[in-house]
């Protein structure tokens, strides 16, 4: 089967989940239907690990899929990223325990269809990028999400279990130049 798909997509600083929520939104799929593909066993994938928290664990996810199914060493980038920053700022941190287990988010980055490993972090309040304070909820139902991926049948990329969207530009065809543009 063929995808929408173009590993350019991917901006610095950008979480799995984001990744995925950009290869559902591109192909209009379910969360159930990205689990098939990815051969994901699980009902959820639980965040208890750093590679858990901050992208999605590789004992969950069959990477080699994913790296495939993306075009491109999806846990290579990210290391390569987080440990730029972490490497830079906090040498020797514990990072496990600064970790937030709910999907926060920006709502300047997530309206374009990016969302940071930064924003997974407690000893950010606010979007390392914006200045914006990070929110938790959705703004129609007020639900928070916990940060995994639930493999729903009714759930589309950057969109709440209620049916809210997150992004804001209904033109996909420029939603896809924006992500090109990183």
């Amino acid at each position: 089967m063929t995808y929408t798909w173009n590993n350019q997509w991917i901006w610095r600083y950008e979480s799995i989940w984001c990744s995925l929520e950009k290869f559902k939104y591109s192909n209009e799929l379910t969360s159930k239907d990205l689990g098939v593909i990815l051969r994901a066993s699980r009902e959820r994938v639980q965040t208890e690990s750093v590679y858990k928290s901050l992208y999605l664990s590789k004992n969950i996810v069959d990477i080699s899929s994913l790296s495939n199914l993306l075009n491109t060493d999806v846990f290579n980038k990210l290391d390569n990223d987080l440990n730029l920053f972490l490497d830079a700022l906090y040498n020797n941190l514990n990072i496990e325990k600064y970790i937030v287990y709910k999907l926060r988010y920006c709502p300047k980055c997530i309206e374009v269809g990016y969302h940071s490993i930064f924003h997974q972090l407690s000893f950010f309040d606010n979007c390392v990028f914006h200045s914006t304070k990070l929110e938790s909820k959705c703004p129609i139902c007020k639900k928070e999400e916990p940060y995994l991926i639930k493999y729903s049948k009714s759930k589309q990329g950057f969109s709440c279990e209620c049916g809210y969207s997150y992004i804001s530009e209904t033109n996909t065809f420029n939603l896809f130049n924006l992500w090109l543009s990183n």
